[in-house]
């Protein structure tokens, strides 16, 4: 049996590019994923030389940053997501020091649902462990 196995062949909303998992509330490539976060994050304004009419693939993602950001946004892409799971593995393995995540109780997936509730913002306490022989 020489199938792929699961994931291996699901491929970005936005671009076609092979996907890393869901970023943002979409199924997404790392590429997407870091576009999208930059482009939040910086409140870019793109403009499209073609009207806004362009297909989006591998190749015109990178010469039309405003469909692009309309892709991610129509695909449903959401800056209030994100990715808290990858955030506590990184940093679980930091060494002398214990992380506790306190996570609001919407999710993304509630806020689609429409079950959205009240919650407060996400805290991050660090406890960082003694070392004896240094008493």
């Amino acid at each position: 049996m020489g199938g792929k196995s699961r994931g291996q062949d699901e491929l970005c909303v936005v671009c076609g590019d092979k996907a890393s998992g869901y970023h943002y509330n979409a199924l997404t490539c790392e590429g997407c994923k870091g576009f999208f976060r930059r482009s939040v994050t910086k409140k870019a304004v793109y403009r499209c030389k073609s009207g806004g009419s362009c297909e989006m693939d591998m190749y015109m993602r990178r010469k039309c940053q405003d469909c692009r950001l309309r892709k991610c946004r129509a695909v449903g892409m959401l800056a209030e997501c994100e990715d808290v799971c990858l955030r506590a593995q990184t940093w679980k393995h930091e060494p002398a020091a214990e992380t506790v995540i306190s996570e609001p109780h919407e999710t993304c997936g509630s806020r689609l649902m429409g079950t959205e509730t009240a919650a407060p913002e996400k805290t991050e306490t660090r406890e960082y462990q003694s070392n004896p022989s240094l008493h």
